[in-house]
């Protein structure tokens, strides 16, 4: 599950802050105030800056009970950062929700970090957006269709949270070179706006049944791409020998995993789509059976990529290897 950060004084604000119940209050904020409190009972490992033990015991006992696999833990201090960088060896899943009111210091935070911020005043407005409350999580996408929910690849901004990692896996993302331009190079340029920091970035995909597709032809033109767009990327690039039927079509993140039926060679070169009919749906980690489902299968990609013999991955591996949602690839 993720792991979330919060100052005292949100759980404060959070509580004083419930809504009347329905009838009487406002059904939506009545559910997302819910929402919201079980992402912190149950729904993540909690850590507490500036503890609310002394002055707010009966808070402290409702959020540490019953919490099931679900950690908790007390800090006095507040974030330890560096000029609004957070500390190297924090990891991919972390979510910070802290009382910042200095609109400079909020903005390095932001800027700085590919993690997942909220503050005081804004904190249940952007936990909507970490949990895709107001977001469609299943759109159709079909051919010669008026009422496709997406249009483009710049409509999926709207789904994106920063992120310091991501992994694209898809067997037939190259094997049409005329679709990369429309694609491939449409969706890294709208990753790349997610966040401002250098970003790593692993395509996996399919050789081809006759070897056609060369790991040196593509990476060689991902790199075109990043030169071109001026992209804050690193590429890493690893074509597999097989088609894993079972792994295809998903895209990993730090927070949100997104799956298609189809390739994501959805569109050619005036926009069109061209896929028969295919669905993309949206997992956020703000819900643990969606984060332990991703970790599953990036275990087994994990397990697949780190078995591959070294001449396998000097014909097959190019550029940076290192991703902070797979385990270290040697």
């Amino acid at each position: 599950m993720l792991k979330t950060t919060i100052d005292s004084s949100l759980i404060y604000e959070f509580f004083c802050s419930r809504p009347l119940p329905i009838p009487d209050g406002d059904e939506y904020e009545n559910s997302r105030w819910l929402i919201f409190w079980e992402y912190l009972k149950s729904g993540s490992d909690v850590k507490i800056l500036r503890s609310l033990e002394e002055k707010y015991p009966h808070f402290i006992t409702a959020l540490t009970s019953g919490r099931g696999n679900a950690k908790i833990s007390f800090f006095e201090n507040a974030l330890n950062t560096h000029n609004g960088r957070l500390p190297k060896k924090t990891g991919v899943h972390e979510t910070f929700f802290i009382e910042e009111k200095d609109k400079f210091k909020r903005k390095n935070y932001i800027d700085n970090n590919g993690h997942f911020f909220a503050f005081l005043d804004n904190f249940l407005e952007r936990f909507e957006k970490l949990s895709l409350l107001l977001n469609e999580k299943n759109l159709h996408i079909r051919k010669n269709s008026t009422t496709n929910e997406f249009r483009s690849w710049e409509n999926l901004g709207d789904w994106l949270l920063p992120f310091t990692d991501t992994i694209i896996i898809d067997s037939y993302l190259f094997a049409d070179k005329s679709l990369i331009s429309s694609n491939l190079e449409r969706m890294l340029e709208v990753l790349n706006k997610a966040t401002s920091v250098n970003k790593n970035v692993l395509i996996i995909s399919y050789e081809g049944s006759k070897k056609e597709i060369i790991a040196d032809d593509v990476y060689r033109t991902c790199q075109q791409i990043k030169s071109d767009k001026n992209l804050n990327i690193n590429i890493g690039i690893i074509l597999t020998n097989r088609i894993d039927k079972e792994h295809d079509r998903n895209i990993f993140f730090n927070y949100l995993r997104i799956k298609s039926g189809d390739s994501f060679n959805y569109f050619n070169s005036k926009g069109e789509v061209i896929t028969k009919g295919t669905d993309l749906d949206f997992y956020p980690y703000s819900n643990p059976k969606n984060f332990n489902i991703a970790q599953s299968i990036l275990s087994e990609v994990s397990k697949m990529i780190n078995s591959q013999d070294l001449t396998f991955r000097e014909e097959n591996f190019r550029g940076n290897m290192k991703n902070g949602l797979l385990n270290p690839i040697p």
